[in-house]
C-alpha cells in the first residue's frame, strides 16, 4: 500500500535490468507511510543457482535518520558560507574605513608636522608616514600573503627594495651597516622561498610592488 504505480513500475524495471545484465542495480526513493515520509535505499542483486532458476536477492535499508543528516550538514554549510561571506565584507568595509582615516586624516597632519621640525626629527617622521603607507598599502597585503613570519623591519627593509633604494641607503636611513641589511635581504629571502631560485629579491618584490600598484 505504501508503493505509488510510478515506484511499483521503477522496482520492476530495476529488477528486470538486474536480471538481464546479471548485475546489482538499485533505486533510492522516498516512501510515504502512516507515521511519515520514510527514505529507503536499496539493492537489487542477481543471484544464479546450478540447475535452478535464477532468482533475485532484494535488500532495502531505511536511510531516512541519514538523509535527514546530509540535509542538516549542507545547511549548515550554507549558513557557514553566508557568514564567510558576511565577515569577508565586514572586512573590506574596516579595511576601506582605516584607509579613508589615514590618507585623511593622519597622512595629513604628520606632513604639515614636517614643516615645523628639524632634519633629524623629519626622519622619525618619514619612517612614520611609511610605515602607515605600508599598512593600508595593497604591496604589504601580497607580501603578507606571501609570507606571515616577515618582522616589521623585513616589511620596510622590503619595500624600500621594491621601490628601488639601494642597500647603502637602506642601511642609512635605519642608522645601521650595510652588513646588517644584507643579512635582513637573505632572512627576506628565505622567507619568501627564493633560495636556489634564479631570481633576485628586488626583482621579486619589485613584481609584488606592481601588482599592488595595478589592485590599487
Amino acid at each position: 500500500d505504501f508503493f505509488s504505480k510510478e515506484a511499483t513500475d521503477e522496482r520492476l524495471e530495476t529488477m528486470a535490468a538486474a536480471v538481464e545484465s546479471g548485475e546489482t542495480a538499485g533505486w533510492c526513493r522516498s516512501i510515504s507511510t502512516p507515521t511519515g515520509t520514510r527514505w529507503f535505499q536499496a539493492r537489487v542483486v542477481p543471484i544464479g543457482f546450478n540447475g535452478g532458476e535464477d532468482c533475485l536477492l532484494c535488500i532495502a535499508i531505511d536511510i531516512t535518520d541519514r538523509k535527514a543528516a546530509d540535509e542538516k550538514l549542507a545547511n549548515k554549510n550554507i549558513a557557514l558560507r553566508e557568514l564567510l561571506d558576511l565577515t569577508e565584507q565586514k572586512g573590506d568595509e574596516i579595511g576601506r574605513q582605516v584607509n579613508a582615516n589615514v590618507q585623511g586624516n593622519i597622512l595629513p597632519l604628520l606632513r604639515d608636522l614636517e614643516m615645523n621640525i628639524d632634519p633629524k626629527q623629519k626622519e622619525y617622521v618619514d619612517a612614520l608616514a611609511k610605515a602607515l603607507d605600508d599598512i593600508i598599502s595593497p604591496f604589504g597585503a601580497r607580501l603578507a600573503d606571501e609570507c606571515h613570519t616577515l618582522s616589521t623591519t623585513e616589511m620596510k627593509i622590503a619595500r624600500m627594495i621594491a621601490s628601488g633604494v639601494h642597500t647603502k641607503d637602506i642601511a642609512r636611513h635605519q642608522h645601521v651597516e650595510p652588513g646588517t641589511i644584507n643579512k635582513q635581504r637573505e632572512s627576506i629571502r628565505r622567507k619568501l622561498g627564493l633560495v636556489g631560485k634564479k631570481v633576485s629579491l628586488a626583482t621579486h618584490l619589485e613584481s609584488l610592488l606592481r601588482g599592488a600598484q595595478a589592485d590599487d
